[in-house]
């Protein structure tokens, strides 16, 4: 019933944005179980993830507080925007929790304005080429430090059901678009092709692992063993080992400088012991 409701809220969305004359692109979620699971129950969500163009983000903002959305307290930068998205939630407690991106990745901001503009009409919303569907997945697997089954389901499930209409070295060609992102993507194709089977060296068009790369896909845990703590440790040295070299200080400033993002793994970052274990999980 939640997904259900998730995509209504969404076909919503799309509708609205539509008349302002604003893309909107969703992301994982129900849609995507949708597409790949052929059924929106199979992909549990809380919230709605959708993407916008960055140059969208403030009109964007504005429509949905305007239609009752409580303004997101997130942190911004010197541009007004946030790391990854901003999160709404409604006056009506029944109305689900939504994620307003302009990225996907911490590592790039052209990537996902480019996928906007080549995605193409799936019914009522938008949906990815499958290059860029499939890169999205994978940086969403990098994202989350490769913890879990979750994400490689989606993408074994991808594969079964999109796989054929990929070019050889599709998300190759991806990566050498976007040089930041390789480091994550030959990463999460590594684990993916490991844990699912989906054929790193075709999608990449031969290996391009870097050793970056390969010593984060090695942190891969699939069944989350270990302690939270340690968990969460893994995703931050993830994060760094895969960030590339222009973006390492961002990275620090990320992880220990700036408001935390609030995650299922990481230190409340409202606590003081929280506070003091960001800076001592990770080095841990």
């Amino acid at each position: 019933g939640r997904a259900l409701m998730l995509e209504a809220v969404t076909i919503q969305f799309a509708g609205d944005f539509a008349a302002a004359g604003l893309g909107l692109l969703p992301l994982k979620r129900p849609f995507m179980a949708r597409w790949i699971h052929h059924d929106p129950g199979l992909r549990w969500s809380l919230d709605a993830d959708v993407l916008v163009a960055p140059s969208d983000l403030d009109g964007a903002v504005e429509r949905l507080v305007a239609a009752g959305w409580r303004r997101p307290p997130d942190h911004v930068d010197r541009h007004g925007r946030p790391s990854l998205h901003f999160t709404f939630v409604h006056d009506d407690p029944w109305m689900p929790r939504l994620e307003l991106h302009w990225r996907v990745h911490w590592y790039e901001e052209r990537f996902s304005a480019e996928m906007l503009e080549r995605s193409e009409p799936a019914g009522p919303v938008l949906r990815a080429r499958p290059a860029d569907e499939l890169a999205a997945l994978l940086l969403f697997l990098a994202r989350d430090g490769f913890i879990g089954l979750r994400l490689p389901a989606d993408l074994g499930a991808w594969w079964d059901a999109r796989g054929a209409e990929l070019p050889a070295g599709g998300v190759g060609e991806v990566a050498a678009r976007h040089s930041q992102l390789a480091a994550a993507l030959a990463a999460a194709a590594t684990v993916a092709d490991r844990i699912v089977g989906v054929p790193a060296e075709r999608i990449l068009s031969g290996p391009a692992s870097t050793r970056a790369s390969v010593r984060a896909a090695r942190l891969a845990n699939p069944f989350a063993t270990g302690d939270i703590g340690q968990q969460w440790g893994n995703i931050v040295l993830v994060d760094g080992l895969l960030a590339p070299p222009a973006a390492r200080g961002a990275f620090l400033h990320r992880r220990f400088i700036a408001p935390p993002e609030p995650h299922p793994l990481g230190p409340d970052p409202e606590s003081r012991r929280g506070k003091v274990e960001r800076w001592l999980r990770a080095p841990r």
